[in-house]
């Protein structure tokens, strides 16, 4: 028997790890044109309007000519293409950092460039979206009510659960009845969701500021005045940021930091998806965590009399934000203790200059910060420079970035 229990949750593990849903379209261009007409505006809107953007985990854009033009001049175009698009996704609330740009100017045609109806084919952007597939509906295995808080209906009894949908695929299992007395009392908070996470109070460290990876948060407030007994249902995420084992539960802490908590979890299958099932009856933030076991150290450093008042480091995947403050006698330096990121690193920094002015640099791509390219971690393989036979290859994250007084141009927060 527990061979069977095990090759099954194994089973369903590999299933959810790998199983992802494709997404695709194309958009068309006038000639010599890479910017997108109202009808494909349209169309792409259209096409987001099909899915939930929470679902997405990545999204390649590739930009195509005809042959029309040198070869040089097409290479651009189609580069202009396919951020045009790019730059679309992105004013509809699609994270940069899920997106993957390239361009193949006239080198992959899909019609004959003989016509001008192949030509026309030809001036395109290929779009192709990934998906963290999600069964649907999902029904408790016990309980065949369909599960939506749409259809919950006032019942004369007050027997069994139901589940509703929370943000972020998280659900709630709990009493009908105590539900429909305080829905209006009970909120939810998707932590796991990077964005969200950047926009809150909370990191991924450790009380003693040693950094976790995370397999799902999320915050649940409850009113004062209700006594609700329920249970939390995190979505157990794909391996694509983190391989989900080893997990312990974790409860949040006042100054945006994590301690162990002594309460336990489990998982539960519904519907052939796994959750982690998490007891509650009171308001609080948990958090499905692990210690990263050889972090790679990360140092901020300013320049131009600039002291250093708060800086953090964020990546998408594995989901993370990490704060710290300068730790030397100049506030000039901040060190960081980090897993490697599948996805491009963000800072963030707060800054006081010699005047007294107190500079915000919002999270932007830590590409675009000045760092040193001979010392980093987390290498990806892809050669940026050779000298004297000695590669030196793009890394994941550097050792040091370095920010400077015009990195805050347009960051002035106040005296």
């Amino acid at each position: 028997m527990k061979t069977i229990c095990f090759s099954t949750c194994f089973f369903l593990l590999w299933q959810l790890a790998f199983s992802q849903e494709e997404r695709s379209t194309t958009v068309y261009f006038q000639t010599d044109k890479s910017e997108l007409t109202d009808r494909y505006r349209q169309d792409l809107i259209s096409f987001l309007d099909t899915l939930d953007k929470m679902r997405i985990l990545q999204l390649e854009i590739t930009g195509h000519t005809d042959n029309v033009a040198s070869n040089s001049y097409n290479d651009s175009l189609s580069a202009r293409r396919a951020k045009a698009v790019s730059a679309f996704f992105v004013s509809q609330g699609i994270s940069y950092t899920l997106i993957q740009l390239s361009f193949n100017g006239e080198d992959r045609p899909a019609q004959s460039n003989q016509s001008p109806e192949g030509r026309q084919k030809n001036r395109r952007t290929d779009i192709r979206m990934w998906l963290a597939a999600i069964p649907a509906p999902i029904v408790l295995e016990d309980d065949p009510l369909p599960v939506d808080t749409m259809t919950i209906a006032e019942k004369d009894t007050c027997e069994g659960d139901t589940i509703i949908h929370m943000a972020g695929g998280n659900l709630l299992r709990t009493n009908r009845c105590s539900y429909l007395m305080s829905k209006d009392c009970i909120s939810l908070t998707n932590l796991s969701d990077p964005q969200v996470l950047r926009q809150s109070s909370m990191t991924t460290m450790t009380r003693d500021k040693q950094p976790l990876i995370s397999a799902g948060m999320i915050e649940i407030h409850l009113c004062e005045e209700i006594n609700i007994e329920a249970a939390c249902l995190i979505p157990v995420p794909t391996a694509a940021c983190t391989d989900n084992l080893g997990m312990s539960l974790w409860t949040g802490r006042s100054d945006g930091t994590w301690e162990v908590s002594n309460q336990g979890f489990k998982i539960v299958t519904i519907a052939g998806q796994l959750f982690y099932e998490i007891l509650l009856n009171r308001s609080l933030k948990v958090n499905l965590d692990k210690r990263v076991t050889r972090p790679s150290k990360i140092q901020l450093v300013t320049k131009g009399k600039l002291q250093l008042l708060e800086a953090r480091l964020a990546f998408d995947c594995p989901n993370t934000v990490l704060k710290e403050k300068a730790y030397n006698r100049k506030r000039n330096k901040a060190k960081f203790e980090s897993a490697c990121p599948t996805s491009p690193p963000l800072l963030y920094a707060k800054v006081q200059n010699a005047q007294g002015d107190t500079l915000v640099l919002e999270y932007t791509p830590a590409s675009n910060i000045k760092h040193r390219l001979i010392r980093g971690s987390c290498g990806r393989g892809k050669i940026l420079k050779s000298f004297l036979g000695i590669k030196i290859r793009e890394k994941g994250i550097y050792r040091t970035y370095i920010l400077r007084p015009e990195d805050f141009e347009d960051g002035l927060a106040g005296k």
